[in-house]
C-alpha cells in the first residue's frame, strides 16, 4: 500500500499546469474539447452536434446545413415569411418514444412492484412522474435516470 499512489486524473499537477496554459478562449465554448474530439474521432465529428445542429468539422453535411440556413434566412429577410426556419431535430426523441413505442416497457419497469418496493424513492412520486410524462410533460431525463438505476440494480444486485 505504501507504494501505490492513487491519483485523480483531473487533479494531476501536470494536467492542471497544462490546462492553465490553454488560452481562455479555447477553454470557453468547449473549443479545445471539440478540436481534441475531432482529431481523435474524425468520422464521429461529422455527426451534427446537438446544441448547434452543425458537425464539429467542416464537411459536405456542414456545407448543406449552412447553405440551407442561409437561403432560408435570406428568403425570410426578403419578406417571404411563409418560408419556415429550419427545425432543429435531435437524433433521439426520447419524450416521444417513452410515450409511444417504449410506453409499455417504461411502465413495466418503473411501475413494477420490485422497483417501487426498493425504498430508494417515494413510490407515489414515481407513479406521478410516469403519469405526468405520459400525459405530455417532459420528464424523459428523470425517467431515463430512474430506468438506468433500476436496470443496473436488476443486473448487478438482484
Amino acid at each position: 500500500r505504501s507504494r501505490v499512489a492513487v491519483r485523480n486524473p483531473l487533479a494531476d499537477n501536470d494536467f492542471v499546469d497544462f490546462l492553465l496554459t490553454v488560452p481562455p478562449g479555447l477553454r470557453q465554448e468547449k473549443t479545445f474539447y471539440f478540436k481534441a474530439f475531432s482529431r481523435a474521432f474524425p468520422k464521429l465529428a461529422k455527426i451534427p452536434y446537438a446544441d448547434t445542429g452543425l458537425p464539429l468539422v467542416p464537411c459536405f453535411r456542414d456545407l448543406c446545413i449552412r447553405a440551407d440556413r442561409q437561403v432560408r434566412w435570406r428568403l425570410r429577410a426578403a419578406g417571404l415569411k411563409w418560408v419556415s426556419e429550419r427545425k432543429h431535430r435531435p437524433y433521439a426523441d426520447y419524450n416521444g418514444w417513452m410515450r409511444t413505442v417504449l410506453r409499455p416497457w417504461v411502465e413495466s419497469i418503473l411501475l413494477d412492484r420490485r422497483t417501487l418496493e426498493r425504498g430508494y424513492f417515494n413510490p407515489d412520486y414515481i407513479r406521478n412522474l410516469v403519469a405526468e410524462h405520459m400525459a405530455g410533460a417532459n420528464h424523459a431525463r428523470k425517467l431515463g435516470v430512474l430506468l438506468t438505476l433500476e436496470l443496473w440494480h436488476r443486473l448487478f444486485l438482484d
